[in-house]
C-alpha cells in the first residue's frame, strides 16, 4: 500500500505543477490581450481593441477591468444601447 501511496502524491504534485502552468500562460495570454486593445484604444482604432478584450474576457470571465475597458471602446464607437 505505500507504494500507491507515493504514486498517487507524485500525480497529485504534477497536476498541480500542470495547472500552475495553464494559469500562468493564461494570464500571460490575457495580459497580452489586454496591453493590445490598451494600445489599440491609444491609437483610436476602438473595432480592434473591442475584439482585443473580449478574447481576453473570454479567457479570464472575472476580470472586471476587461469589461470595463471593453465598454470604453463601445462607447467610444457610439454602440450603446439604452
Amino acid at each position: 500500500m505505500a507504494g500507491f501511496k507515493n504514486i498517487k502524491v507524485s500525480v497529485v504534485e504534477l497536476l498541480n505543477k500542470d495547472s500552475l502552468t495553464f494559469f500562468i500562460d493564461v494570464n500571460l495570454q490575457v495580459e497580452s490581450l489586454k496591453t493590445q486593445g490598451n494600445e489599440c484604444v491609444r491609437s483610436k482604432n476602438f473595432a480592434e481593441a473591442v475584439i482585443h478584450y473580449t478574447h481576453a474576457a473570454q479567457k479570464d470571465p472575472k476580470n472586471h477591468v476587461l469589461y470595463s475597458n471593453r465598454s470604453l471602446a463601445f462607447l467610444k464607437l457610439q454602440q450603446f444601447y439604452y
